[in-house]
């Protein structure tokens, strides 16, 4: 299945913690299906660190780098991928409020 199709299955938005571009997998216990869920891992974390696909929209909290690699944006803190910006939009800033009263 494909990111697209995967995030309309769920609704239409699915946020994801802690995404890292050198290591896919960390997706898949987020991953609402039981079967393909390393293909997808790998697109989420493409469409975070590359570029999400055509009527995918991602909103990213922050991308902190890990001082032993090589600089580039290696982890994302909080991604929400939805197929309508204005819904993904709402739903990313509701995730941020929530992570503030973490703290």
């Amino acid at each position: 299945m494909h990111l697209k199709q995967y995030i309309k299955k769920v609704g239409g938005v699915q946020t994801f913690y802690r995404i890292y571009d050198y290591y896919a997998q960390c997706a898949v216990p987020q991953i609402k299906l039981k079967t393909g869920r390393a293909g997808l891992a790998k697109e989420i974390q493409d469409a975070v660190f590359s570029g999400a696909p055509k009527g995918v929209f991602v909103f990213i909290s922050d991308l902190a780098n890990y001082v032993y690699l090589d600089g580039q944006p290696k982890i994302a803190s909080i991604v929400t991928i939805a197929t309508d910006r204005q819904r993904g939009k709402e739903e990313f800033k509701a995730e941020l409020k929530k992570s503030a009263g973490i703290q």
